[in-house]
């Protein structure tokens, strides 16, 4: 991935609730990645969850190196 991506919300959807999480200390950025990663919505018709998860692009490139944006000038190819 080489640009960022917005948060996908459902078009009529009123509630929407941000979380914040960060690395507890002695713990690798790579296991919250894996941690949130892991989640996923009810299954189920009857109403449900759009879950969207980003995350900082230092803690993504320290997590998947080759899939991470580049940082400002740059010179990675």
């Amino acid at each position: 991935m080489t640009g960022h991506q917005g948060g996908i919300f459902a078009l009529g959807t009123a509630a929407h609730a941000y979380l914040e999480f960060d690395v507890s200390a002695g713990r690798a950025g790579r296991e919250l990645v894996a941690a949130v990663s892991s989640l996923r919505e009810p299954r189920t018709t009857m109403g449900g969850v759009n879950l969207v998860a980003g995350f900082r692009p230092e803690l993504w490139r320290e997590t998947v190196p080759d899939d991470a944006p580049r940082p400002k000038g740059s010179t990675r190819t």
